[in-house]
């Protein structure tokens, strides 16, 4: 039988700008964070990936990943 590890990661975690909570005024402000957050997201999750985690399911603000022990 198949044993696993998990991992729960907040998704907030994942952003290098996580500390920053303000709200942007501007909406080209808003779509640059947007984009530049996608980017450093796909970093973090092709770096949990390369180290063999699966994003299993998202609850709220939380990615949960699984392994193989």
């Amino acid at each position: 039988m198949k044993k696993w590890q998990y991992k729960v990661v907040p998704w907030r975690s994942m952003s290098a700008d996580s500390s920053n909570h303000d709200i942007d005024v501007s909406v080209e402000k808003g779509k640059d964070k947007s984009g530049k957050a996608a980017k450093e997201m796909e970093k973090v999750l092709g770096k949990l990936g390369g180290e063999g985690w699966e994003l299993v399911a998202s609850y709220r603000d939380f990615g949960i990943f699984k392994k193989e022990k």
